[in-house]
């Protein structure tokens, strides 16, 4: 008998690395944005976007908060 695992818990591993790899890809994508760019808006549409592709999410919102009017 073989020692291996059986080929399914080998591509459910891969399948978790691939994900890994990918939110990654995603974060440094992030990071390259906000090194680049001083337009606040574009800095926040693009993490948005991200934010909401890695969480496989149909939506994202951010709240900000003004510490100064409470609001």
């Amino acid at each position: 008998m073989s020692s291996r695992p059986p080929i399914s818990v080998d591509e459910a591993y891969l399948e978790g690395i691939e994900k890994k790899v990918e939110d990654l890809r995603m974060i440094m994508e992030v990071s390259v944005i906000i090194s680049s760019t001083l337009d606040f808006n574009e800095l926040v549409t693009v993490v948005m976007e991200k934010a909401k592709k890695v969480m496989d999410a149909e939506a994202c919102s951010i709240l900000f908060y003004n510490k100064d009017t409470r609001s």
